[in-house]
């Protein structure tokens, strides 16, 4: 209801209103008043002769035209305001009447109010749908041509990447991007665009050729694997497994791939192709004819053979064991296998040698032989011509060599030779046990030691004059045993297979801070197992001789990481200090680290001291 306001300009009296009777919201910033407004006298039927108007919010209505003589006057007209928020509001609306005096042209105003309700402005819901996702941000209010800054919160989806929002569910791509711009003046719902994970699967021949190209497994799908094979020349494809080592196959050619992680697959090959195999071998003396004859200077060698492929030789070839010289003869055969029996000798092999075998079958994919022996004419005694040397139970083939075709047993035991002082062991090549004095350094060349007495064992170690020689030293408080091969008519390096004792490759008291290097007496490779690091506590300006904290390193890890680092987490007995040594570990010498020496508290409050240690020994083991 109107409030009816009294003014009395110009010594008039006069009852105005005003009401506003529609409020309409035209943008976020504006509304509209269409506004009534109405004046008459305080006496009913009085005239007047004044000019009446009433105006707000940009907008007027003449009331009673100025000179024209009236009681009353009423009018209509619109205002147009401003306001700030969205949202709806309680507005007060100001409205000006001008009197007008009809005898001076003068004036007089007043202001007349009153509430009005404010709508709203236009508002939308933006909803977000993870579509399949978890964590959609919550709802957003969207107002009439305003814009909207979408959610930067960002759903997820295992196995999923996030590419945007989208107001179709079954979207591929993204309309709208996390934290972008909405400015449609309608409500939504806006979807999760997701894409599958892909990964990546490679295919190795591993030592063949033609393994397909890559393929691409997407996330939830079952990926086809290429029906494509490798080749490989002797090996059939049997499928594709996790490692290059792998011997069972994981997946086929062809196959489903279903877990959803990229991988390499590496083909496993089957040996299709075998080398020609050569069994039940015999050499047995015979004459001319092949009729077994103890006292035969012939051979029958008879053996059995198979090939994958057809077979393209076979081949005899005989010599004295203790000659060099070989002759030879051939054998006819055909197909993938067979049994073969030949004379060999032409009534030239001696009863009083014995002579190595070699049988040899080729095929158009490699070749492969069978070692036997004709053995000469057996004999209780037999003296080799000279008397250089003696056989029991065989001929005598050797010089300087009691040759005993028998297992051996002395009750009285061996007598060892003993090596003469400034023996060069490179030059003991003959299979026995040899003894070596107690006496001064240096007394022997090419021995892994410097002095002491030891015993030499040479044996031989392969048909193609292959030996063997391992030494031992003769102390009862510190054994040790080393090992080397003679072979392709070169020694190799002395290897320490047993140390009782152990050596001290190094000792002191370092912090192994970045200035300071250990070398050591001899290197880790030459040690039976590997080194062991020894620390102590260091305090009062000298190392103790007390809480001893030793490490183990195996050989292996050194030789095949040299120079790596290494931790070492070193305690007092009763747990009162705490340090850490950093070091670097090569094949002869162990490298310090800055760190060794500084001291500080831990985030656990546990203090560690790394100058309360030192290094004392490293002892190769």
């Amino acid at each position: 209801m109107a409030t009816i306001y009294k003014w009395t300009p110009f010594e008039v009296a006069l009852d105005i209103t005003a009401t506003g009777s529609t409020v309409t919201r035209t943008s976020a910033t504006k509304y509209t008043v269409k506004i009534n407004a109405s004046w008459e006298t305080y006496y009913s039927g009085a005239k007047t002769n004044y000019g009446m108007t009433a105006s707000s919010g940009g907008g007027s209505v003449t009331l009673n035209s100025f000179g024209t003589k009236a009681s009353s006057g009423s009018g209509s007209f619109t205002g147009t305001y401003t306001i700030s928020g969205n949202g709806a509001a309680t507005k007060t609306v100001a409205v000006t009447f001008r009197n007008f005096n009809n005898d001076n042209g003068k004036s007089a105003t007043k202001n007349v109010s009153f509430s009005v309700s404010v709508p709203a402005w236009t508002s939308y819901t933006v909803k977000y749908n993870a579509n399949g996702g978890s964590g959609a941000p919550g709802n957003q209010t969207k107002w009439k041509d305003q814009t909207l800054k979408l959610s930067t919160t960002k759903p997820t989806r295992t196995g999923y990447s996030f590419l945007g929002w989208s107001t179709s569910s079954s979207a591929t791509s993204a309309t709208y991007s996390a934290g972008g711009n909405y400015t449609s003046n309608s409500a939504a719902t806006l979807y999760a665009v997701w894409k599958a994970n892909t990964y990546v699967v490679k295919y190795n021949a591993n030592g063949g050729s033609g393994a397909p190209g890559n393929q691409t497994k997407t996330y939830g799908k079952t990926l086809t694997l290429s029906s494509t094979k490798p080749t490989r020349t002797n090996y059939n494809f049997k499928g594709w497994g996790t490692s290059a080592s792998a011997t069972t196959v994981a997946y086929a050619a062809g196959g489903s791939y279903t877990a959803n992680a990229a991988i390499t697959l590496y083909a496993v090959w089957q040996l299709a192709y075998t080398k020609p195999r050569i069994t039940n071998v015999s050499s047995t003396r015979c004459d001319a004819s092949g009729t077994a004859a103890d006292e035969g200077q012939n051979g029958l060698i008879s053996f059995k053979w198979a090939c994958d492929k057809t077979v393209s030789s076979i081949e005899i070839k005989w010599k004295v064991s203790t000659g060099s010289t070989w002759s030879s003869t051939t054998v006819s055969a055909s197909g993938t296998s067979g049994t073969a029996s030949k004379v060999i000798g032409s009534n030239g092999l001696s009863i009083e040698n014995t002579y190595d075998i070699r049988i040899t079958v080729s095929d158009s994919g490699g070749s492969s032989y069978a070692i036997s022996s004709l053995t000469s004419l057996k004999f209780s005694i037999d003296c080799k011509t000279g008397g250089t040397g003696v056989a029991f139970g065989k001929a005598a083939e050797l010089n300087n060599v009691a040759d005993i075709a028998y297992q051996t047993k002395f009750s009285g035991g061996i007598l060892q030779p003993i090596l003469a002082v400034g023996t060069d062991i490179n030059t003991i090549q003959t299979p026995n046990v040899y003894s070596g004095r107690n006496i001064t350094d240096n007394a022997y060349t090419n021995v892994p030691f410097t002095k002491g007495s030891f015993t030499l064992r040479v044996e031989a170690a392969g048909p193609n004059g292959q030996v063997k020689q391992t030494v031992t030293t003769c102390d009862k408080n510190i054994a040790r045993v080393w090992e080397r091969f003679y072979y392709t008519s070169a020694w190799g390096e002395w290897k320490c297979v047993y140390d009782m004792a152990g050596t001290v490759l190094w000792s002191g008291a370092y912090y192994m801070n970045e200035n300071q290097t250990v070398s050591f007496a001899e290197k880790v490779s030459k040690q039976p197992s590997g080194i062991s690091l020894v620390f102590s506590e260091y305090y009062d300006g000298e190392a103790k001789n007390q809480t001893f904290i030793s490490f183990f390193i195996s050989k292996k890890l050194v030789t095949s990481q040299s120079g790596r680092g290494h931790s070492f987490i070193l305690s007092t007995s009763n747990f009162g200090y705490t340090g850490t040594k950093y070091l670097y570990i090569s094949d002869d010498k162990i490298t310090g680290h800055a760190n060794n020496t500084l001291t500080g508290t831990a985030g656990t409050g546990v203090k560690y001291t790394n100058n309360r240690f030192v290094l004392r020994y490293v002892i190769g083991v």
